[in-house]
């Protein structure tokens, strides 16, 4: 996952404090605009890929992000247990 698109969903998910639908609207859309920049990147020439398609890009994206909150989740839960 590209760096930046990584940071700004965990910003705004923390940001947001979503109930679990949006958690899913949140997942959506980074992973869409994820995906978006991606195509960017492929059509200006950043990338060339060698049997990999572009919308092979949405579930890893997803499942990436999602991991990315289970993590999250669980660090913050360790560090308040362990400030207190």
């Amino acid at each position: 996952m590209y760096l930046p698109f990584g940071y700004l969903f965990l910003y705004v998910y923390d940001w947001f404090r979503p109930k679990p639908f949006g958690t899913v609207a949140i997942l959506t859309v980074t992973s869409l605009l994820a995906v978006l920049f991606e195509w960017v990147t492929v059509k200006v020439g950043v990338f060339h890929y060698t049997g990999w398609k572009i919308y092979y890009s949405l579930p890893v994206y997803i499942t990436v992000q999602s991991l990315y909150i289970i993590l999250f989740e669980r660090m913050k839960r360790e560090y308040i247990c362990t400030k207190r």
